[in-house]
């Protein structure tokens, strides 16, 4: 479950304040699907870097997995990143020195699960994702389109929140 409760997010630019978002509520029921558009500038980015505890609301309340994000230290905010929230940033952010199957297994190891599970959910979660027989490639030994499925592999180590934005340039 995520609930946001009046949530607000600013700003400071040249010395003013810039509402980033202004009292967003919404729940969203464990196992959904969600959609964010809008315009650019409408603060879509702003809301997944809080829904992933990468950025604290300037009021409000977040709740999601039954983590209090507005006001959970950066001690319990890594580890609600490390186990509860997937990201796919813009750029993929794949680590070039890795194969694929080390890239998908390292959040699940950093969350405390063994070499040897993180390596077999990686493969599960990179074949769901069509890269089977790809598990031992460098990221620059694939195509663009299977690095982003490699990043939303990885999503799956961390089930109860994946965000991500689109690829293609767009906001």
């Amino acid at each position: 479950m995520i609930e946001l409760r009046h949530v607000c997010r600013q700003y400071r630019a040249e010395g003013r304040p810039v509402a980033a978002l202004e009292g967003v509520s919404l729940t969203l029921a464990e196992g959904t699907f969600t959609a964010i558009t809008g315009p650019s500038g409408c603060g879509k980015s702003t809301l997944l870097h809080l829904l992933a505890a990468l950025d604290k609301p300037t009021s409000g309340e977040i709740e999601v997995a039954g983590v209090r994000l507005d006001t959970a230290g950066e001690k319990e905010r890594t580890l609600y990143r490390r186990r509860t929230a997937g990201i796919v940033f813009q750029f993929f952010h794949l680590l070039p020195g890795m194969t694929l199957e080390e890239n998908v297994s390292l959040p699940l190891i950093l969350a405390g699960h063994g070499a040897g599970a993180a390596a077999e959910r990686s493969r599960d979660l990179l074949a769901m994702a069509g890269l089977d027989g790809k598990f031992n490639r460098l990221p620059h030994e694939v195509s663009g389109g299977e690095m982003q499925r490699t990043a939303v592999a990885g999503t799956g180590a961390s089930p109860a929140f994946a965000a991500g934005r689109r690829t293609d340039g767009e906001s």
